[in-house]
């Protein structure tokens, strides 16, 4: 039998799934955890997160109109736990966390230098959705690292169950 979930908890039902760190902001990097994102299209290469209005990184995206998403390991689940609960406003999450930056080679902000994978991307439009904005973004370099890539990607990206909670697609799984 099934019961009725409060609309509220209805992403949810899509869990679990890959999350990233996004990073943006050229003078004062900022990091958002993200879950909510996808790929677009190939011609042109588009990638798209959703980003509510109210994220400090929300109105660095809008202003700077450029960001990177940075996939890592299941062994930075911290990082990204960290980077989703705390505010730009507030602290440097990289100073925090001790991830270290580096120059991306199309967009002036950084990218996290230990992600097997990194999109850099250029703001290609944007959408107004409730209470989130869907940020698309024209994929202007992409990078993996070399040894992660054979047709396939054999990294052990993070995955969140909801409710922080992490695994990896080996089904190990991590909480705080």
């Amino acid at each position: 039998m099934k019961r009725e979930l409060e609309l509220s908890k209805y992403p949810s039902i899509t869990y679990p799934k890959m999350s990233v760190i996004v990073t943006c902001g050229e003078k004062r990097v900022n990091g958002i955890a993200l879950t909510w994102h996808t790929s677009i299209s190939r011609k042109p290469p588009l990638f798209g997160i959703s980003v509510a209005q109210k994220r400090c990184s929300y109105d660095i995206i809008k202003k700077e109109g450029e960001f990177a998403v940075n996939f890592m390991e299941l062994s930075h689940w911290k990082d990204l736990h960290y980077i989703g609960t705390h505010s730009g406003r507030d602290v440097d999450k990289f100073e925090e966390t001790g991830l270290k930056l580096e120059d991306c080679s199309f967009i002036r902000t950084k990218r996290i230098a230990g992600s097997y994978a990194v999109l850099e991307c250029s703001l290609y439009d944007e959408f107004e959705l409730g209470d989130h904005s869907l940020f698309v973004g024209e994929v202007k370099k992409a990078l993996i690292e070399e040894n992660e890539w054979a047709g396939k990607v054999v990294a052990r990206p993070i995955y969140q169950l909801g409710s922080y909670s992490y695994t990896t697609v080996t089904g190990e799984e991590v909480k705080p």
